[in-house]
């Protein structure tokens, strides 16, 4: 255990150069030294590659690119879980960024030794929202729904657990890290920590109105998530409306652009 790194970061990408430059950014300008940044890159064609390369050279502490197709976010992010040298792994998304400097190494520097998953707050920026509005996702648990509300770029997650327990399901694009907590928080040991850990932009693909996010949307609901009957479908509602309410917006702003 003395061998490994503190902290490994995993961020999977796929040509989004300019928010994987703040990505970059965030994770060299933490004070926690102990640490690797794992990029997977499913062979972006905007410059990604170099991007990375500068980086390689330029950090003080390792960076580990792997450059290959892969079949989802989730196949990629994975495969730096598994290659990862950390004792401790936190998946940074490519459109993420810290919060502050000093984040990481606050939040481990905190008593850890039986615990599994620290579970941290996230700031997530509505960049859809014409006011540019900002909440605050405190993690919870909702006994009365049996439900793990912890967001999955909030969660620092021991390597162990993962290698105890398994990985994502890389066969959806957008619903894993749910399933992930579904199946495997309730064997967790977690500690959860209501300040901010990272800046989560909304416009990455699990905020993009698709057909997938829908059908992976009403799978979760039903097939995963242990709701009594009557919040499922009072969930699916809810999910309708404000996809519309979303739609609404962004046909709005095209035809202002138009004008």
């Amino acid at each position: 255990m003395n061998n490994m790194t503190e902290l490994s970061i995993v961020t999977a990408t796929y040509n989004r150069i300019n928010s994987l430059r703040k990505n970059i950014k965030s994770v060299a300008a933490q004070s926690l030294k102990d640490k690797e940044h794992i990029i997977i890159d499913s062979l972006s064609t905007d410059g990604t590659d170099k991007l990375i390369n500068d980086y390689i050279k330029e950090a003080d502490y390792p960076v580990i690119y792997i450059r290959e197709k892969d079949s989802g976010p989730y196949d990629a992010i994975n495969k730096g879980i598994k290659i990862s040298n950390g004792e401790w792994v936190h998946t940074l998304h490519s459109d993420d960024c810290y919060y502050s400097n000093e984040n990481l190494e606050k939040v481990l520097s905190a008593e850890t030794k039986n615990i599994d998953v620290l579970t941290c707050a996230i700031l997530v920026k509505d960049a859809s929202s014409p006011c540019s509005q900002n909440s605050l996702w405190i993690p919870k648990y909702e006994d009365k729904i049996n439900h793990y509300s912890f967001p999955h770029t909030g969660m620092i997650i021991r390597k162990s657990f993962y290698e105890a327990n398994g990985y994502y399901n890389a066969n959806y694009k957008i619903i894993s890290d749910a399933i992930f907590a579904i199946e495997n928080m309730p064997k967790a040991k977690y500690f959860i920590i209501e300040t901010p850990l990272v800046v989560m932009d909304t416009r990455g693909i699990s905020n993009k109105i698709s057909l997938r996010r829908t059908y992976e949307r009403l799978v979760c609901l039903f097939f995963y998530y242990k709701f009594p009957l009557g919040h499922k479908i009072k969930s699916v509602f809810l999910m309708f409306y404000y996809d519309m309410l979303l739609l609404l917006i962004l046909i709005k702003g095209r035809f202002k652009k138009r004008l």
